[in-house]
């Protein structure tokens, strides 16, 4: 397994102020819940690709109505899913209450599996000697060190000129 991933300038902060480069994880799309059910069935599925979208259907339902009732609904060795509140601090317990909330959310904890996983990923780079994007990527492993890691380009994967400054993007461009 591979993800899609490009060296970037960074845009916000001291990091830009610095002319620094992050690695950012690339999104080619977003998968619908009927492509979902399409992919599955390719896999040599018994069921159909209608039952199968019925199926995800009354998941999704499900997993709205087990939440909203207070539980974390776990999704195998993908992680768990669940509902969380953000509000505003109060200096005495009696002002707290409903109207302090700002926002509910729903939080996905990935599951210590898929951090195993996930540090196995290898990354396909997107990029052309001049940095712009494009041009054919370059397939190397997540952890290497090597000329076609990107680490000699700039890149701040991992160099000792980088600090060891972190910086964590959700890939959505």
């Amino acid at each position: 397994m591979a993800i899609l991933a490009r060296v970037k300038k960074a845009s916000t902060g001291l990091d830009a102020i610095n002319g620094k480069f992050y690695v950012s994880s690339i999104s080619i799309g977003v998968k619908k819940l009927d492509e979902l059910a399409d992919h599955i069935a390719s896999h040599g599925s018994i069921y159909t690709r209608d039952v199968i979208y019925g199926v995800l259907m009354k998941f999704v339902d499900c997993a709205k109505e087990l939440m909203g009732d207070g539980y974390r609904v776990q999704l195998g060795d993908i992680g768990t899913l669940r509902f969380a509140t953000r509000s505003k601090a109060k200096a005495d317990a009696s002002k707290a209450d409903f109207s302090s909330v700002e926002r509910i959310k729903v939080l996905f904890t990935p599951s210590a599996k898929m951090k195993l996983d996930a540090k196995q990923v290898k990354l396909a780079w997107l990029r052309d000697v001049a940095g712009s994007e494009g041009g054919s990527p370059l397939i190397t492993d997540y952890n290497s060190t090597d000329s076609n890691s990107g680490s000699g380009t700039g890149s701040g994967s991992g160099s000792s000129s980088d600090n060891g400054n972190y910086n964590e993007h959700d890939g959505i461009d």
